[in-house]
């Protein structure tokens, strides 16, 4: 189940948020390691606010029915795995870092998102 997950890449200056059922799968391609999220069925779409100004065209056109998003893999300044996807412009390399809430029992909340650049 994928919730709440904004686009990746220029995908996410659109300001959708979609949720849905899928698959994911750990590659190994020769560009590293990732782990590819399909979200085959959309059950939900929301916006997240204002798209930007290039991008209002394509959010036009409504909010996918399918999506896939590769998440990378990589490590916290504490050493915890983490992972993410790119965002915005992939040459600047914005991450989208996705994280659990700290509490006791995070299997009852759904995964927490939070944005950071680097």
């Amino acid at each position: 189940m994928v919730r709440h997950l904004d686009g990746q890449d220029f995908g996410f200056d659109d300001g959708r948020r979609v949720s849905g059922t899928g698959t994911r799968a750990p590659t190994d391609d020769p560009g590293g390691q990732e782990i590819r999220l399909t979200m085959r069925t959309r059950t939900r779409a929301e916006t997240r606010g204002a798209a930007t100004a290039g991008a209002a065209s394509t959010a036009a056109a409504g909010p996918p029915s399918a999506y896939t998003w590769h998440l990378c893999t990589g490590c916290d300044a504490q050493r915890r795995v983490e992972l993410f996807f790119l965002y915005g412009d992939p040459g600047i390399g914005n991450r989208y870092v996705l994280r659990r809430p700290a509490e006791p029992d995070a299997s009852a909340h759904p995964a927490r998102k939070s944005v950071v650049q680097r």
